[in-house]
């Protein structure tokens, strides 16, 4: 027998992969257990991951030594060598696991937790508490506690004590919910923490299994275990101690959960306050009393020649003022009549407007607030309940017959009362969330009162601003009455037009119905009039075949509610004795009752209209069950199944076409398609919709439809797809749906076949200026979104990849280049920044990376773990290729593909693995590539590609590590295109010191290249007038500053003294742009920030003050080594640039206006100068400056209304780069304020002058000397 216990365990352990099937002993029926493995195995990447697997081992291996060992197991092998070292299992064992957050999949392979979990035979319950911790996009809500104890004589195994096992052993699962901050710090999130538990009752053993989404736990298990070890609790080895030390463990995973909830409490509380606040003490009566008034005055002012009120900053003034008592009377020129208004009377609440008081952004933050209280009240609740069950779980245990056979009755005695003591913790434990999910409840009636109020304050305001329109309406009739009379007068032409139009129109459709024949008056059709005229009626026959020939030209070019008539339908159903409104059909039986009519069925539209089957219910794919089993009923659903397809035909709308599957009769809208490429797995069409499906014009698409073995590639695109629907970029195929295993991919131009290569420098660039494109679209897959949070690995990039959409512009090379086909894509969630792996789908090899290729045997299976930069690769073996095409066309091509493929024919694993013309040989570039580009370069006399191919050979193909992201790459590629456009030699961006420091070096060109002397592109030499001070004077005057030993040129002090002069006193703020674009130029806007913020806190006595994009609206102050240390704190991926500055001008600028002292005018307020450091990328090909100029215009319109200087406010834009739309945006904003007498802004190259940086917006001599007009 006890072999047999043996046998079973090492059969159990050899099909590990099969659990939970493969367990010795279970509670749960088989089907149940199948249905855990299919469901492993199926779902492998959702509960999983390998990328950095690791589980950890924490034992006490023998409880008299009191050290514990611990091992750590990234694969399966170290997992079973870490098990293999313990046969005999070890006093008390944790186990941990864990995941890169409570929404991500576990850190190991399936296969090491079946492995673990067969080893120490966990009950297959447990998989319900791993399973919960996937890919998600919200986190796990819910608790459970599940038990499965082997308590019986039957259940020895006396085999297994070679192990350290009995058989006789308690087990069971629960997870618990707790509240904890964010990493960042700046939100509470919900967290869960899964422990599997079982203890030999005989053996004294103890196992657990801790999952979680960090290491809390692990740390607070470890430490505590090693703690007691230290004290020596673990010296005697007796049942009672071993028992009741697992009552302690379970304390401390319980007490986890009960932690926070009083913080998290105090931040709701203080939250609900500051929204609770205006609702509960606002003077709305008083406010709604103002209404006419507001009303009255906004009337007032929107007529023409309406007189501004000037506004006073001062207080109120008493009744008696006569500028108060006065009334003000003018005429009100309209262009009907002359209409005099008063000004109304002054208001009872100033600066205040009852729609103010309550702003649908509160309802939506209180709904939110009682959404997060809703679950948090239900988190608590639920542990709770977890912990009851536990209590009530061990009182029944030590009371079993089944526990008292395994133990003495001393030994009962002390484990009873250790339960006792444990039940009491427990209770204590839950009383403390009682109490916080009372705190919580009382939030959540707070909250809904206050909602209430602000309903109540709407209700409120409507029904004030209602009884004002009511009366106002009255005293508007005389006017209207007026008015009207003259309308009458001059319209009267129209009245006559009009009436012969209503005439002759319908009239004109009448005689076509008469003249067809369809309608005949008396027996013989002879006709008459009065009685003469004899019965008429309706020839169904005729009316099919009007219908058969009019109704499906009219579902193409008119809607059927432009064809049918009130009269005509009226007709019809009198003749077919239905008694149905014609409103009825117009509203949802319209095409049903033509179909009815197509097929002489009318008779049976009041059947259908009383069962509801209206248009939105066709097709009918099947009988319904509710149909009638009669002949009658049998042949009308013939006719309709026959020829419903007319009148219902497939429509391709964006948000419906999306897994459906159609019958082999439906009518799809395609009125034209051609095959773009055929294979065995695919077929891609370029298809046009009718323009009668949506729009006017027709619609052109890529429809690729994928045969069952491209199954797996479909799954893939769909995934990709999906990852991306909510970030566009026009450089990526957009998604438009999929239907019948077949995907439509977002519209396009048209492909481009190239045929002669371009000549002049122009189209040269044209053409790698559209790579700027693809590059943009491989950085917008490859980096995750701040939404959707996915990472896509594209790894089939190729020219046939690439679609090429014609542009607007009638240029013969003005394209843009379209990512499409992510068969072979890998997306993802990545858990941190570093986390950049993918799995290798296997993907093209001919332009694939040397990391991706399986050219040898051993790289034929298997999943691969690539990154990113195998689409750098990829692109630069295109662009190579474009080079080729660009110096030598066609024959140039297949001149280079014959050189690689030769080369690659003397590597024995490429040749028989068909992976001749690629580029590399399996680490690094073939010499043929390095060989090509050098011929390029000897008769090279276009210098935009002699730089793209340096580029290419240092960044793109070179070894993985060497490899440059996408957005670098672009960078450098858009520098040399502009570098050409502007005839400079092109440089590579500032490069940052090994030491650290600030001081400003040289740019480093990328090319053995001489550098010139012509200065940058968009550098102004100063006005004449204005003293220079550039930043290598700065630097020198700074250092002097710092150490006076260091010489220091006086012309440089005696332009910071008179700079200083100019400025001083004014209040300095820097604006951060801190987009992922700027990131490119981090180091010099370190450097640049050093000096000016120098200089600025010599000028303001106050201190520098800087503001993040990021973080608006906080403000940073301190010194400048302080404020430095902040760059590096920033993520460098802010988006929605007119958004972030907009709310700093009306949170931070604005308010700096309208302080109470300068209300009351006892203080001027400060002049301030702003500081915004930006590349101005704030969008491509956009108008004006991209919204930016929005906020600006509302500071102006505060400045002229409270008759402020226009330098009391100055803003400066510094710009980094040299982007084109950048610089557009800029210069918009340079002249922008012109027009409105308050040209308070200014923008100048970051690499200008110091001084006219300072002065320029406060200078309009400086402003305007060295900009160009836009």
């Amino acid at each position: 027998m006890a072999d047999n216990h043996v046998a079973e365990f090492n059969q159990s352990l050899s099909k590990f992969d099969d659990y939970p099937l493969n367990l010795t002993r279970t509670a749960d029926f088989k089907y149940t257990l199948a249905a855990y493995n299919s469901k492993l195995v199926e779902d492998d990447e959702l509960y999983f991951d390998d990328i950095e697997s690791c589980i950890r081992i924490w034992d006490l291996v023998k409880p008299q030594d009191g050290k514990h060992v611990s091992r750590s197991a990234a694969d399966l092998v170290q997992l079973q060598n870490a098990l293999s070292e313990t046969p005999i299992d070890p006093h008390r064992r944790f186990i941990f696991m864990k995941s890169g957050s409570s929404r991500s999949p576990l850190d190991c392979t399936r296969e090491m937790m079946a492995y673990l979990f067969t080893h120490h035979q966990i009950m297959a319950r447990f998989l319900d508490f791993t399973c919960t911790f996937r890919l998600r996009e919200t986190p796990h809500s819910f608790t459970h506690f599940r038990n499965e104890d082997y308590l019986g004589k039957q259940h020895y195994q006396p085999g297994l004590s070679g192990m350290g096992r009995s058989g006789i052993r308690i087990q069971h699962c629960f997870n618990v919910l707790g509240i904890e901050r964010s990493r960042d710090k700046k939100q509470w999130l919900l967290r869960q923490t899964a422990a599997y538990h079982s203890y030999d009752l005989v053996e004294g053993r103890a196992l657990w299994v801790v999952l979680k989404g960090d290491n809390t736990m692990r740390d607070r298990l470890e430490s505590a275990t090693a703690g007691s070890a230290k004290k020596g609790d673990s010296s005697s080895h007796s049942a009672d101690d071993s028992f009741t030390q697992t009552l302690t463990d379970h304390l401390l995973i319980a007490q986890w959960c009960g932690e926070n909830w009083e913080s998290y409490a105090e931040s709701l509380e203080e939250e609900y306050r500051s929204i609770s606040g205006v609702a509960d003490h606002a003077p709305v009566d008083e406010m709604a009393k103002d209404i006419p008034t507001i009303k009255q005055q906004e009337r007032i002012n929107s007529l023409p020649n309406a007189p501004r009120r000037q506004q006073t900053g001062g207080t109120e003034k008493s009744p008696q003022s006569p500028s108060f008592v006065r009334r003000i009377s003018m005429k009100v020129t309209t262009g009907f009549s002359a209409v005099t208004q008063e000004e109304p009377p002054s208001r009872r609440v100033q600066h205040h407007k009852l729609e103010d008081l309550v702003q649908f952004g509160k309802l939506q933050s209180l709904s939110c607030f009682g959404k997060s209280l809703g679950e948090a009240i239900s988190a608590i609740a639920q542990n709770r309940r977890v912990l009851a069950q536990i209590k009530v779980y061990y009182r029944e245990l030590v009371t079993s017959e089944g526990f008292k056979r395994h133990m003495s009755k001393s030994t009962l005695k002390l484990c009873r009362q250790a339960v006792s003591e444990f039940v009491m913790k427990v209770g204590r434990l839950e009383d403390d969330l009682a109490n916080y999910e009372g705190n919580l409840k009382t939030i959540l009636h707070g909250v809904e009162r206050t909602e209430a109020m602000y309903n109540g304050i709407l209700q409120y305001q409507s029904m004030c601003t209602a009884k004002y329109f009511a009366e106002s309406s009255e005293k508007s009739t005389e006017i209207m009455k007026g008015w009207t009379q003259q309308m009458h007068e001059k319209t009267m032409s129209m009245h006559v037009i009009t009436v012969f139009t209503l005439i002759f129109l319908p009239g004109t459709f009448v005689a076509t119905i008469f003249s067809s024949g369809i309608i005949t008056f008396g027996e013989d059709g002879s006709g008459g009039f009065g009685s003469a005229m004899g019965s008429w009626k309706v020839r169904l026959a005729g009316l099919k075949l009007f219908a058969a020939v009019c109704f499906p030209l009219l579902r193409g070019a008119v809607r059927l509610e432009a064809f049918w008539e009130d009269y005509n339908i009226k007709a019809i159903l009198r003749a077919c004795s239905v008694n149905k409104s014609q409103d009825v059909i117009f509203q949802s039986f319209l095409c049903t009752f033509s179909l009815l009519v197509y097929i002489e069925k009318v008779e049976f539209l009041g059947w259908l209209v009383e069962r509801n089957l209206k248009d939105s219910t066709f097709p009918l794919e099947t009988r319904p069950s509710f149909w009638p089993d009669a002949p009658a009923y049998d042949r009308l659903f013939e006719a309709i199944a026959e020829s419903q397809w007319i009148f219902f035909p497939v429509t391709f709308n964006k948000h419906e076409l999306y897994n459906q599957v159609f019958g082999p009769r439906h009518i799809f809208p395609i009125c034209n398609q051609e095959l773009i490429k055929a294979g065995d797995t695919i077929q891609v069409h370029k298809i046009e919709t009718n323009p009668s499906s949506e729009d006017s014009d027709p619609v052109t698409f890529v429809r690729k439809t994928y045969f069952e073995s491209g199954k797996a590639q479909y799954d893939r695109e769909v995934k990709t797809f999906t990852s991306l629907q909510s970030r566009d970029c026009d450089n990526i195929i957009s998604y438009h749906g999929c239907y019948q295993q077949q995907r439509l991919n977002g519209p396009i131009t048209y492909n481009l076949v190239l045929g002669n290569p371009p000549r002049s420098s122009f189209d040269i660039n044209t053409i790698w200026h559209a790579f700027c494109g693809a590059l943009q679209g491989l950085h917008h897959l490859h980096l995750a979104a701040i939404d959707t949070d996915f990472q896509t690995i594209h790894q089939d990039i190729k020219p046939d990849n690439l679609l090429v959409s014609k542009t607007s512009s009638s240029q013969p090379y003005a394209f843009r280049l379209v990512i499409t086909d992510f068969g072979y894509s890998h997306t993802k969630a990545p858990r941190s920044n570093r986390d950049t792996w993918g799995i290798d789908s296997h993907g093209g090899q001919a332009y694939g990376a040397p990391e991706s290729s399986h050219h040898a045997d051993y790289t034929h299976h298997g999943r691969t773990h690539i990154t990113t930069k195998i689409d750098i690769w990829s692109l630069g073996c295109v662009m190579s290729e474009t080079a080729v095409w660009i110096k030598s066309g066609k024959q140039g091509l297949e001149d280079y593909r014959n050189r690689r493929m030769a080369e690659t024919r003397t590597l024995r694993s490429f040749d028989e693995a068909g992976h001749g013309g690629c580029f590399h040989d399996g680490a690094q570039a073939l010499s043929a590539v390095r060989e090509t580009h050098d011929l390029i370069r000897d008769s090279c006399l276009d210098t935009v590609t002699f730089h793209v191919l340096d580029m290419i050979e240092t960044f793109m193909l070179v070894p993985q590590g060497e490899r440059q992201d996408a957005q670098m790459i672009r960078e450098r590629l858009v520098k040399i295109i502009q570098a050409a456009s502007s005839a400079h030699e092109y440089n590579s961006p500032l490069a940052s010191q090994p030491n650290g420091t600030l001081e400003p070096q040289p740019y480093r060109t990328s090319t053995v290249v001489t550098p010139t002397a012509v200065p940058p592109s968009d550098f102004r030499h100063p006005s004449p007038s204005s003293p220079l001070l550039t930043f290598k004077q700065a630097w020198a005057w700074y250092g002097h500053a710092k150490n006076n030993s260091k010489p220091v040129d006086h012309n440089t002090e005696d332009v910071v003294r008179q700079l200083g002069n100019n400025v001083k006193g004014r209040d300095h703020i820097f604006f951060v742009d801190v987009s992922r674009t700027m990131g490119l130029y981090f180091q010099e806007i370190k450097e640049k920030f050093q000096i000016l913020a120098y200089l600025a806190k010599k000028f303001d006595p106050d201190g520098v003050e800087v503001c993040f994009s990021s973080e608006v609206p906080l403000i940073h102050k301190g010194d400048t080594s302080k404020l430095l240390s902040l760059f590096n704190e920033q993520t460098w991926d802010q988006v929605s640039f007119e958004d972030r500055i907009g709310t700093f001008i009306d949170q931070i600028v604005i308010p700096r206006l309208w302080s109470l002292r300068q209300k009351l005018r006892l203080k001027k307020p400060k002049n301030l100068t702003i500081f915004v450091l930006t590349d101005g990328r704030w969008g491509e090909g956009k108008e004006r400056a991209a919204g930016v100029e929005n906020p600006i215009m509302r500071l102006i319109n505060v400045i002229n209304r409270k008759s402020l200087s226009r330098t009391q406010v100055a803003i400066q834009f510094l710009r980094f780069g040299d982007d084109p739309d950048g610089k557009r945006y800029l210069t918009f904003l340079d002249h922008f304020g012109t027009q409105y007498k308050c040209d308070c802004v200014d923008t100048k190259p970051i690499d200008g002058n110091i001084f006219e940086m300072f002065i320029g917006p406060i200078s309009p001599d400086i402003d305007t000397a060295d900009e160009p007009r836009p």
